[in-house]
């Protein structure tokens, strides 16, 4: 039999592309204090802002002032 298939191309693993691109695979898992604390301050400050949102919209309008006040601006920023 006579198989005229093209050879199969050896496929680069993610480390050989890049060092071929002239990168080496590396992740630093290293934080300073300071980094720890701000990615903790912006992790605590989600509770207290989605409290205050649902405080003042659920009693003022409740589920559908919610939905349309966050519908409307999203229309009017992508007719941008």
């Amino acid at each position: 039999m006579n198989d005229n298939k093209a050879p199969q191309e050896r496929k680069l693993t993610d480390e050989e592309l890049l060092a071929s691109l002239g990168y080496k695979q590396e992740f630093k898992r290293a934080f300073a204090p300071l980094e720890v604390f701000g990615i903790a301050f912006s992790i605590i400050g989600l509770l207290p802002s989605i409290a205050s949102v649902l405080f003042y919209a659920l009693p003022n309008g409740g589920g559908p002032s919610m939905v349309w006040g966050v519908s409307i601006p999203d229309i009017a920023r992508s007719r941008g």
